[in-house]
């Protein structure tokens, strides 16, 4: 269950994944947006190829985000023919990864 990062609701509504190829590892971005406080966040996850010990935690979250910014993530995903390839190279992709 993933709680909003604004005001803890745990009734956030998802709207949207995209993924990359970072450094060998998969990232997991998923878009959500909170109907009680009216946020975005994305909750991210790192897939880590190899695994060590003093690595950080592989799951973070960005946000919170007002709804204009939040909006142009959620186009950007929407706008990638793609979204859940991680080799994806279209311009929706190189775009939501410089915007966050």
């Amino acid at each position: 269950m993933v709680n909003c990062i604004a005001c803890t609701s745990k009734h956030p509504v998802r709207l949207g994944t995209i993924c990359r190829l970072a450094l060998g590892n998969e990232e997991i971005y998923t878009l959500y947006r909170c109907p009680d406080c009216k946020k975005y966040f994305l909750d991210c996850y790192e897939d880590i190829f190899m695994p060590v010990d003093d690595l950080p935690d592989p799951q973070w979250k960005r946000g919170p985000f007002d709804e204009a910014n939040g909006e142009l993530l959620l186009r950007m995903i929407k706008e990638c023919p793609d979204p859940l390839d991680k080799y994806c190279d279209c311009a929706a992709h190189e775009r939501f990864f410089m915007e966050i």
